[in-house]
Formats: C-alpha cells, sequence, structure tokens
C-alpha cells in the first residue's frame, strides 16, 4: 500500500535526478507486486531456518534461480527491462510455493 500511494515520493527520497523519477513510474507497479509474490518465500525462510531445513531453502533456490534465468532470457527481447521485474517475481513465488511444497511432503512423509 505504501508502495502504491507514496511511489514518487520514496523516489524522490532516494534522488533529485527528475529523469530517473520520471522513468521509475514505468516500473512502480512491480514494486507493488514484490512484497505479495515475496511474502511466502521469506516466511519460508524464517521457519525452514528456525527448523534446521535449510538444504529445502537451496533446493527451492535453486529451481527458483533457473526459473528466473529462464524467464528472463525468454522475455527479454520484447518486454525489455519488465523482463528482469517479472523474473524476479516469478523467482520469489517460485522460492515460496516450492519451499512450501517442500515442508509439505516431509510433513506428510513423517505422517504416513
Amino acid at each position: 500500500f505504501i508502495y502504491g500511494v507514496g511511489g514518487k515520493g520514496i523516489i524522490a527520497l532516494l534522488t533529485n535526478d527528475q529523469v530517473v523519477i520520471t522513468e521509475s513510474a514505468q516500473y512502480s507497479f512491480w514494486v507493488i507486486i514484490i512484497p505479495l509474490a515475496g511474502f511466502a518465500a521469506f516466511l519460508w525462510d524464517g521457519i525452514l531456518i528456525g527448523a534446521t531445513r535449510t538444504r529445502y531453502m537451496l533446493y527451492s533456490m535453486l529451481i527458483a534461480s533457473a526459473a528466473f534465468f529462464l524467464c528472463y532470457f525468454i522475455f527479454y527481447p520484447r518486454w525489455l527491462n519488465h523482463a528482469l521485474w517479472f523474473a524476479f517475481l516469478v523467482y520469489l513465488f517460485l522460492r515460496g510455493a516450492m519451499q512450501w511444497l517442500f515442508w509439505k511432503l516431509r510433513v506428510e512423509k513423517k505422517a504416513g
């Protein structure tokens, strides 16, 4: 919410270059989505560290990193810098999803 409402104001705190402020406006919607896509990844980081299951973090980051580069190289020719933002969102979302999946498989394995 804060990024959506105060985006230009936040950028203005970081720089007084009007070109940078103007150019950043075309990427503001990506910045708003990042916390939504990354929430699960950061939450699961904490859970997995606390449970001493950091290997799940490693596996999820390997899968998400591969997806990041795949998305970036596929979409860059048409989307340019927007491809970088999209690939980063895929990376964050996939990290959270994979960490949840690994945890779920672990719990089901223990229960079964």
